[in-house]
């Protein structure tokens, strides 16, 4: 009897030391687990301004790095040839081009417009009676002779010399009447180069805004 005794409290703590470690296996386990899962976990999103490499310090004036271009320069915009009379406030400057030596634009009512300019070439294409014509063609108005330039040609007063003045008006070359229809223009021939000064758009507008270019045109110097 005494050997059955303890021979059941030693299968007792048998079963006792193994289920302790079959427990401590399992915890083992789940606490391997729980580590795993948190080594995995995502990290937090880091700020892209800060993953960012600063830009190298450069001296002054230096190109930009990386192939970037500097801003474009802005048009040239006319402010005005030289002339003594000081331009109407509703002239709008526009950006130069095609020779223009000054560039203005008008708004009127309804979409209505005028487009103001100086230009000057060679002392060659001066020749009044083919520029007249060449105006009177883009505004459908049949070609004159040179007997005909008194009646269609006035003189202009200034001091640039004999300044041929000619008013056009006809079927607008583009079809928009708002736009086009009247031709204003003054050829002051030179030595050094003729000056065309235009008026050209909506036949109305440019009506109400010839006194304008008259003295504008009259108050240019040699």
């Amino acid at each position: 009897m005494g050997v059955r005794v303890r021979s059941g409290i030693c299968g007792s703590t048998s079963v006792v030391a193994f289920g302790a470690c079959i427990l401590l296996l399992t915890g083992c386990e789940r606490e391997d687990e729980q580590i795993k899962v948190y080594r995995v976990a995502k990290a937090p999103l880091q700020n892209p301004a800060s993953l960012q490499t600063p830009a190298p310090s450069m001296p002054p004036n230096h190109p930009p790095v990386g192939g970037g271009t500097s801003p474009a320069a802005a048009p040239a915009v006319a402010t005005g040839p030289s002339s003594n009379v000081p331009l109407p406030p509703h002239w709008e400057p526009q950006p130069l081009a095609q020779m223009r030596q000054a560039s203005f634009l008008v708004r009127g009512e309804n979409g209505t417009m005028v487009d103001i300019s100086l230009v000057t070439l060679g002392a060659s294409s001066g020749d009044v009676l083919a520029n007249v014509n060449r105006w009177r063609g883009q505004l459908g108005q049949p070609a004159i002779t040179a007997d005909d330039l008194p009646r269609v040609v006035q003189h202009l007063p200034s001091e640039l010399g004999h300044v041929a003045l000619v008013d056009i008006e006809g079927t607008p070359e583009q079809g928009d009447p708002n736009k086009d229809g009247r031709i204003i223009a003054a050829i002051a021939p030179a030595e050094s180069g003729t000056g065309f000064f235009k008026l050209r758009g909506n036949a109305a507008l440019a009506g109400a805004e010839k006194e304008n270019f008259l003295k504008w045109v009259s108050g240019f110097r040699k």
